[in-house]
């Protein structure tokens, strides 16, 4: 018997764990758009919120950054040493004493103000971290500089202000971008990537240092756009576009900073890994397909050959790995390798200022204990199934990535290696994981609380870091 279009039974599709009709999905994409925008909103807000709460120059290496950003603005081109500007460095030296510099970061200020940088004691932060002594050129500097070129005569507060606003911006594209990441993982569950994304933008030190000046917002949006082309391509296929993608992050990463260097074994391992699996899509592609996606391969060669000098100042922190012979590490405070490791989880969720206002040990206990249920999740968690090759690569980009750092550290045998904000370029896989092994503890229909008491609760821990610990601390 024939059935007719108003006879057939309605197929049904599942939707956050449960059964829904196609009607209803097609009526959840409007709402999962009108929560992005209030997701972006909340990132907006919740950055330009720490960019003006925060005193000026209160963030690792904002001095030095700054400077680097103001010459490049000044001058509209590349600077070097040799343009280092004397009425710079004594408005700088003015404004550090006018905002408590010193007190802040436990080194006093001489009593007697110079007149130069290199006037300051050796141990004061920021003579030390003048990149624009040493020549070193992130294409990170060339947004905030374009923000500075509009208002290039306004006093270096104002202008530090304005490039903060500009990391902002930065900061909300990260949040968008990992939600369209974790979208093209499981495109259904727009409640748990909502969340996921919701999480990110709700971080504490994550908001703190991607709303002040630095490099590592863009190192972490890119890292983020080169997760979103790997999981592109492992769930569709490689395409021009997304070997483009690939190529162009890992080129425009290395230049960023060398937080991101991980990402050049990371996707020489993902390429071998696909073509194993997929030996036989090489055969079956069109002459025309293979060339473009070669041509994006060169893309790639080119954009890592182009940015030569910053690759070799990430190569300088690998070439002692020979000489390292012990598993027993520790730097010059005498921390060990695991008890740094457990700092810089710390200060990956809230360490703020020069890493110098922890928080109550009873947060971080809090966060851990959450983190190893998230762990225990994926290994003995019953909940819905995932896309274990997407899973997979996610995996890959943490992994990758901390073994780069903790070599890294090693290598250098300094304990300024010891900030959680290295990492900030996995944040987006690494919060997916932990909320989704928290999801296969509950029942689908007990996601949806759950999932909201997780916001809640990060909501205000990000409140009460702000009230309890910021403002007291800069302001009492």
């Amino acid at each position: 018997m024939k059935i007719s279009a108003a006879t057939e039974p309605a197929r049904t599709v599942v939707l956050n764990g449960e059964q829904v009709l196609p009607g209803a999905q097609s009526r959840a994409m409007p709402l999962v758009r009108h929560m992005l925008w209030w997701l972006i909103g909340l990132a907006m807000v919740h950055g330009l919120v720490f960019a003006l709460l925060i005193p000026p120059w209160q963030a690792p290496d904002e001095t030095g950054h700054f400077e680097y950003i103001w010459t490049l603005a000044r001058l509209g081109a590349i600077p070097s040493a040799r343009d280092a500007s004397p009425q710079f460095e004594r408005a700088l030296i003015q404004s550090l004493y006018q905002y408590r510099y010193g007190e802040y970061i436990g080194r006093p200020l001489p009593e007697v103000m110079p007149d130069r940088m290199d006037d300051l004691p050796i141990t004061i932060f920021a003579r030390r971290v003048r990149t624009l002594l040493i020549d070193r050129f992130s294409i990170a500097y060339v947004w905030p500089a374009l923000f500075l070129s509009l208002i290039p005569d306004h006093d270096l507060v104002t202008q530090l202000y304005l490039a903060r606003i500009s990391a902002v911006f930065i900061n909300a594209a990260i949040i968008v971008l990992a939600f369209l990441t974790f979208q093209e993982i499981e495109q259904r569950d727009w409640h748990t990537n909502l969340v996921a994304a919701a999480l990110i933008a709700l971080i504490p030190q994550h908001t703190f240092i991607n709303s002040t000046v630095g490099e590592g917002a863009l190192a972490e949006l890119i890292a983020v756009w080169v997760l979103y082309c790997w999981i592109r391509l492992f769930r569709r296929g490689p395409g021009f576009w997304e070997v483009a993608g690939i190529s162009a992050g890992v080129g425009m990463g290395i230049s960023t900073k060398a937080t991101t260097f991980f990402l050049v074994p990371l996707s020489i391992g993902l390429a071998a890994w696909w073509l194993a699996e997929h030996a036989h899509w090489l055969r079956q592609q069109s002459g025309l397909r293979l060339l473009s996606c070669a041509l994006a391969g060169i893309a790639l060669t080119g954009a890592v050959l182009a940015f030569t000098p910053a690759l070799n100042r990430a190569l300088e922190l690998w070439r002692g790995i020979a000489s390292t012979t012990t598993l027993v590490w520790r730097d010059a405070r005498g921390t060990s390798l695991g008890e740094g490791l457990l700092l810089t989880y710390h200060s990956f969720w809230a360490n703020f200022g020069w890493m110098s206002l922890p928080v109550a040990e009873g947060w971080y206990t809090g966060i851990k204990v959450l983190t190893v249920a998230a762990l225990a999740g994926w290994a003995f968690g019953r909940g819905r199934a995932c896309p274990r090759r997407l899973v997979g690569v996610l995996w890959a980009f943490i992994i990758t990535a901390v073994l780069a750092f903790v070599v890294g550290g090693l290598l250098t045998q300094e304990y300024y290696w010891i900030q959680g904000r290295y990492l900030f370029t996995i944040t987006a896989p690494f919060i997916y994981l932990l909320v989704n092994g928290l999801v296969r503890w509950v029942r689908p229909q007990h996601w949806r609380p759950l999932g909201f008491g997780l916001v809640v609760a990060a909501a205000g821990f990000d409140l009460w870091c702000m009230i309890g610990y910021i403002i007291p601390y800069y302001y009492s």
